[in-house]
């Protein structure tokens, strides 16, 4: 959450400089990184709790929600506009109901819908490169592909597709085959 917070204030009073940018999506995607940790640890350490769950959901919703979202619109990229400001909306909206059903359901092997990490990172990935690469580009092209981008995460996000949980725990199991037979359920490794 931290991570997060200090994004959105650093990149809210610099009015898209290149560098406040890039340390902002390199900050989320070290959240990113640490967000992979965190659970792992505390499944580890046998010290997870409901309270951490919903705290990880918060700090998800700031740092892959709100965060890419503030870069975006201070990147300048968009003008200010109603069109703008609803598309942009949406992406924090979607990813809070992405978490809320994630939080209520019973989800193990895999998450439904697109995590909102991954979309956070995704956007994140996609400023980097633009401000590296389509800098330049002065027609309405990039405003486009920014906003379809965004309001196609955010339909990811609220998906009812499975995407596979990526771990030590499903990389193992890929190699076992369990076949239940007369009530008896048997293992083997492949």
């Amino acid at each position: 959450m931290t991570l997060g917070l200090v994004v959105i204030f650093l990149v809210s009073g610099t009015n898209g400089q290149p560098g406040s940018i890039a340390l902002g999506c390199l900050l989320i995607l070290i959240g990113a990184f640490v967000d992979s940790i965190d659970g792992r640890l505390a499944r580890y350490l046998n010290s997870t709790t409901d309270l951490g769950k919903q705290l990880d959901s918060f700090s998800d919703l700031i740092t892959f929600g709100l965060a890419p979202i503030s870069i975006i619109w201070q990147l300048g990229l968009l003008s200010q506009s109603v069109v703008a400001f609803l598309a942009l909306g949406l992406f924090p909206l979607a990813g809070a109901f992405r978490l809320a059903r994630h939080n209520i359901g019973e989800y193990e092997d895999y998450f439904e819908g697109l995590p909102i990490t991954a979309a956070g990172s995704i956007l994140s990935l996609y400023v980097l490169g633009y401000r590296y690469f389509f800098n330049g580009v002065q027609d309405s092209l990039p405003v486009v592909v920014t906003l379809g981008l965004v309001v196609i995460l955010a339909g990811l996000m609220v998906g009812k597709f499975k995407v596979r949980r990526i771990g030590l725990q499903n990389i193992q199991r890929a190699h076992y085959l369990t076949v239940e037979s007369n009530g008896q359920t048997e293992g083997y490794k492949l």
